[in-house]
């Protein structure tokens, strides 16, 4: 009997005591976590109903009921990741009494860690074909953008020049840090966290002693 087989005959007490929005939402985070397992070890690319139902343990019927199609599921999958991200990074950054360059400084180390240990979150920083596909639906797309915008704000509340300049210097940083770690995840075990950490750190430093130096006035104020 295949998995979808299986949920049918699944005990009702499992969902006893549940409303039917509890239930809704922990079909859904069945099939999202699915869906990074699946994008994690096979590619987003095979992201299909069956595949998905069947490793969520979740009958095809289920499916419909929370996504309208798989780019949905993976969009979903994405941000879920993206959100796990941010938690961790955010966590490492400590308290906000701390300099600016400190807490980025943290921030750099939690973001290699987390793709290192969550080797399903990978498809992310090496940019896979059926994400950017996904993506690219919505014209003012950007990879990690709520990362990025993490970055932005942790910027204008170090008093880092002025919107334009945060805004610019966190999407610089950004695509430095996931070029860097990409390239640090395809040569590892080669090549050391330690160096990669470095120059990201060094990278972080330099743009805002750069910032600090110019007043913010690289990029003024329309």
């Amino acid at each position: 009997m295949d998995k979808s087989g299986m949920d049918a005959e699944r005990p009702e007490r499992l969902h006893l005591g549940r409303s039917e929005e509890q239930r809704i939402a922990w079909r859904r985070h069945r099939l999202v976590d699915a869906g990074i397992r699946i994008a994690g070890t096979r590619g987003c690319a095979q992201l299909g109903v069956r595949k998905v139902c069947a490793e969520a343990d979740l009958s095809h019927r289920y499916f419909y009921e929370s996504f309208g199609c798989t780019d949905e599921l993976l969009l979903a999958a994405y941000e879920q990741l993206q959100a796990d991200l941010i938690a961790t990074v955010m966590l490492a950054m400590g308290s906000l009494s701390e300099q600016c360059s400190t807490r980025l400084n943290r921030s750099v180390g939690a973001f290699l860690g987390f793709f290192e240990h969550n080797t399903h979150a990978r498809w992310i920083p090496f940019f896979d074909s059926a994400l950017l596909k996904a993506l690219s639906k919505d014209p003012n797309w950007r990879l990690l953008s709520a990362y990025e915008a993490m970055l932005t704000d942790e910027l204008r509340r170090g008093g880092v020049g002025n919107d334009q300049a945060a805004q610019a210097t966190a999407s610089g940083l950004l695509g430095a840090t996931i070029q860097l770690t990409v390239r640090w995840l395809a040569t590892r075990p080669g090549e050391p966290i330690d160096e990669t950490l470095a120059a990201l750190q060094f990278i972080h430093g330099a743009a805002i002693q750069s910032l600090q130096d110019s007043g913010g006035a690289v990029w003024p104020e329309s």
